[in-house]
């Protein structure tokens, strides 16, 4: 299945799978065996189906700024 990261910004990312193109809501997990350093996987915590990768850009813009 593929699913490839095409952009990012602060905690938004957006995805192009073969459902098409999704903008996902993420953070970090920190490891507790190294406090202050966070690992370098993440977890969803939204994910919203768009139309294009302009829309993606339009609704991370427009939350980003709220």
């Amino acid at each position: 299945m593929m699913n490839k990261m095409i952009g990012s910004f602060g905690p938004y990312c957006i995805f192009q799978t073969r459902e098409g193109i999704f903008v996902r809501l993420e953070t970090l997990t920190e490891d507790p065996r190294r406090p202050g350093k966070p690992k370098r996987t993440y977890r969803t915590l939204n994910t919203l189906p768009v139309a294009s990768r302009e829309d993606a850009d339009d609704i991370i813009t427009r939350a980003m700024l709220q």
